[in-house]
Order: C-alpha cells, then sequence, then structure tokens
C-alpha cells in the first residue's frame, strides 16, 4: 500500500490550479473559429468510438455472451437423428439389404462430475476476460490521448515562448545595429545578436516539429484531424478537477483501493484466474462416470434375431467414463493446479505494477508543483533583470553579452515552464485514469457541460 503521507505533498496548491486556469488563447478567434476544439475529452471520445481495436474486441465480447449461452444450452436434452440400413454379405443367399430405418434419440445429462458446470464457468471467466481486455485496450488508448495531449501542450507553449523570444532577439539586433552604425558598438556584438537569432529559429523549428508530431498521434489515435495552428485551449484548467479528486480520495486513504477495483488489468488477470479454475474443475469432473438417460424410438427397421418389423421405443441409462490414455487426466490436473498458481503470481505482478505506475505518476505531480512555483518565480524575475540590464547597457554599465544572456534565460525559463505545465497534464490524467478509469473522466466532463 502507498503511504498516505507521500500522496499529500503532490496535491496541487490552489495558486497551481488559478495558473493552468488562467492560460488563455494563444492564436486568434478566427483560427478556433474555423477549427475543431481540440479538448481533452473530446479526443478521448472519438478515440474511444472511432479506432478499430474496440470494435473487434467489442465483436470477442459478443462471441463471449454466445458462448455462455451454448454453455448454459449443455444442460438441456440432446435430440438426435439418424438414418440407417443393414447390408449382409450377398454371397449367401437370401441376404437381401434391410429396409431403411430411422431412429429418433433423445440424451439428458444426469450427472456430469461438475463437467457442464466447469464449462459454464468457463465460458463466463472468457466473457469477463473479453471485457476486461475491452476496458483494458480503452484504458491503454485514452493514456495514449492524454500522453499525445500533454505533449502537444507543452510544444505548443514552447512555440509561443520562441516566438516572443525571437520577437525580443529581433529588436535587440536592430538596436546593437544602429548602436554599431553609430560607432557605439563593436560589429562582434551584431554578429552575436545575429547568432542568437538564428539558434532561437533553430530551437522555434525544433518545438514546431514536436508539435507536428503529436497533433500526427493525436490524429492516428482519435480519427480526428488537429491543425498545429489550434491554440491551447482553455479547458487546460479543467485538471483541478483530477486533483480536487486526488485530494478527496487521499484524505480518505483508499488511493490504490480505487485502482484496484476499477482498472480493467486487475480484473483481466482476475477473470484468467476464473478460467484457470473453471478448467481445473473440468479437469476433476474426469474422476467420475458420467450417466446419462437416453430414450429413442426405431422407425421401419428389421429385427435382427426375429426378422420382424422393429418399432420399439427404448429408454436406458449410460455410464461412460473419461480417464484418458493410461490415466492421463490427473496429469492434466497437476498441469492445471500449477496453471491456477501461475496466474495467482501474475495477478501480484500486477498489482504491484500498478502501485509502481501510481508512484511515479504521484511523484511527477509533486516534482511539477515545486518546479511551477520556483520557475513561475525565476521567470518573473528574469524579466525584471532583462529590462534592467537593457538599461543598463544603454547606459554604458553592463556588456552586450550580459543583455544576450539574460533574454537566452528567459525563454529557457518559459520553454522549462512548458514542460512542467505538460508534465502536469500527463502525469495528473494519467493517474485519475488509472484509478478511475476512461468512464469516470467522460462523466466529468458531461457534468462540466451540463454546468
Amino acid at each position: 500500500m502507498i503511504n498516505s503521507n507521500c500522496v499529500t505533498g503532490v496535491i496541487m496548491s490552489r495558486c497551481v490550479v488559478q495558473l493552468l486556469f488562467a492560460m488563455g488563447v494563444i492564436c486568434s478567434q478566427g483560427v478556433l473559429a474555423s477549427q475543431p476544439h481540440p479538448a481533452l475529452n473530446s479526443l478521448i471520445r472519438d478515440t474511444l468510438s472511432n479506432h478499430p481495436l474496440l470494435a473487434a474486441q467489442r465483436a470477442s465480447v459478443e462471441a463471449a455472451n454466445f458462448g455462455i449461452s451454448s454453455a448454459r444450452r449443455e444442460f438441456l436434452p440432446r435430440p438426435s437423428f439418424s438414418v440407417e440400413q443393414t447390408v449382409y454379405d450377398n454371397d449367401l443367399p437370401g441376404n437381401n439389404p434391410d429396409p431403411l430405418s430411422a431412429v429418433v434419440r433423445v440424451d439428458l445429462p444426469v450427472y456430469t462430475g461438475g463437467r457442464l458446470t466447469g464449462r459454464l464457468d468457463q465460458a463466463k471467466s472468457l466473457e469477463n476476460l473479453a471485457k476486461a481486455q475491452w476496458s483494458e485496450s480503452r484504458l491503454e488508448l485514452s493514456i495514449r490521448v492524454v500522453n499525445a495531449w500533454a505533449g502537444w501542450v507543452g510544444a505548443q507553449l514552447k512555440v509561443q515562448a520562441y516566438l516572443d523570444s525571437m520577437d525580443q532577439h529581433r529588436r535587440l539586433l536592430e538596436l546593437v545595429t544602429r548602436r554599431a552604425e553609430q560607432g557605439y558598438s563593436a560589429s562582434t556584438d551584431v554578429e552575436f545578436a545575429r547568432l542568437r537569432l538564428q539558434s532561437i529559429e533553430s530551437e522555434l523549428q525544433g518545438a514546431k516539429s514536436q508539435l507536428r508530431s503529436n497533433l500526427a498521434q493525436l490524429k492516428i489515435v482519435s480519427g480526428k484531424a488537429i491543425h498545429e495552428s489550434v491554440s491551447v485551449p482553455t479547458e487546460l484548467g479543467k485538471i483541478g478537477d483530477a486533483l480536487v479528486w486526488l485530494e478527496r480520495v487521499q484524505r480518505s486513504g483508499v488511493l490504490v483501493d480505487h485502482a484496484m477495483q476499477n482498472n480493467p488489468s486487475i480484473a483481466r488477470v482476475q477473470a484468467l484466474l476464473e478460467g484457470a479454475k473453471a478448467e481445473m474443475e473440468i479437469a476433476k469432473s474426469r474422476d467420475w462416470p458420467e450417466l446419462t438417460l437416453s430414450a429413442e424410438k426405431r422407425f421401419g427397421g428389421i429385427e435382427l434375431v426375429d426378422r420382424i418389423q422393429d418399432d420399439r421405443s427404448r429408454a436406458f441409462l449410460g455410464i461412460n467414463t473419461q480417464f484418458g490414455a493410461g490415466f492421463s487426466h490427473r496429469t492434466e490436473q497437476k498441469r492445471l493446479i500449477a496453471e491456477v498458481e501461475n496466474t495467482k503470481q501474475l495477478g501480484l505482478a500486477e498489482q504491484r505494477t500498478l502501485i509502481e505506475q501510481i508512484e511515479v505518476d504521484l511523484e511527477a505531480l509533486r516534482g511539477a508543483e515545486q518546479k511551477l512555483e520556483s520557475l513561475s518565480q525565476a521567470l518573473q524575475s528574469s524579466e525584471l533583470v532583462l529590462a534592467s540590464w537593457e538599461r543598463q547597457f544603454l547606459e554604458g554599465r553592463k556588456q552586450w553579452q550580459d543583455l544576450m544572456n539574460a533574454a537566452r534565460e528567459k525563454v529557457q525559463l518559459q520553454t522549462q515552464l512548458a514542460d512542467v505545465h505538460a508534465t502536469i497534464q500527463a502525469a495528473g490524467w494519467r493517474l485519475y485514469l488509472t484509478c478511475e478509469g476512461t468512464d469516470a473522466l467522460l462523466a466529468m466532463a458531461e457534468v462540466k457541460a451540463d454546468e
């Protein structure tokens, strides 16, 4: 279990959530009006409704439902119909073929040693497994959307930071060029400013490449194209809803319990365990003979001894065993015992993996909270330093390199803040999806829409 104290430090402060809500629109309203709004819940909904993997697994669930229906019908009487004819050796006199005879038969299983019940339990476990795999794929696809969404948020903020920095460096280049023409600055200062501007342009292209890559991932996963000029939406602040949930479940001390109850990976392993146990019951049923009550009616046959018409009805009780060659069913039982134990250990391993994932995302949120506060303060200070050093440069009290370094430090802090915002989006929503599930996130979005 996770120590409750380690989660409390991860909860975002009110100023963090306010900062997220304050992140506004970057592009013009005209762009937003002509492009689909890339809200996270909308992208997840599109992914879950359009992805072919989920369509295939829904078909698997439907097939498993038919398997349950088939297993239940095994308890019912089994009718059969056959047509027979006895043919004798034609070399013997008077051995003409008998007329065709029809046999109608009904077999009812009376006792199977648990085989039919085991098959029904096995069919139910297959249905649970198909549902768990479907839910697991939904979760994995949702997390893929979240990761691409977070990368897109970070890349978009970086692009804007580099665009602002380019404007800043162009202005400084024009400033030092005028001073060089007037003889107040060296030509090397102009080249230095031009070099820094080219460096920012290169970093801008890298951020745009990252932006296009994340948008391509979103398009492939969700099947919905998003133009790279679409801005970071104001829905970014809805991460606060997940953090309110995180604080609530942490206070009640049931964070891991939520994950164990709602995570489909745990349900998948549980379904595998149920299937292994059901298969074990089927194997144990082979230790016992099966009793079958049968009734048949023959039409048109010839009784073999007296050679008279045989149209009698019969009822009898049959006994059948399925021990296997050399009582191999006992060896099969031992194999299945080991299989059950293997599945139990897989379940424990899956639980550890889930707890590890929760711990990693919680630590990421903790680090993001600390970085966000310190970087925000550092960015405010860098803006003041940049303005101050520009004045001091014009007064001859600062070197040109000092001013260039201050401008570079500002854009570096802005890009680091972009990474922090991306981490908050990725870790926060991953944690919510892992512990509460995809449906809870979509339901949260519907409630917000109604409000």
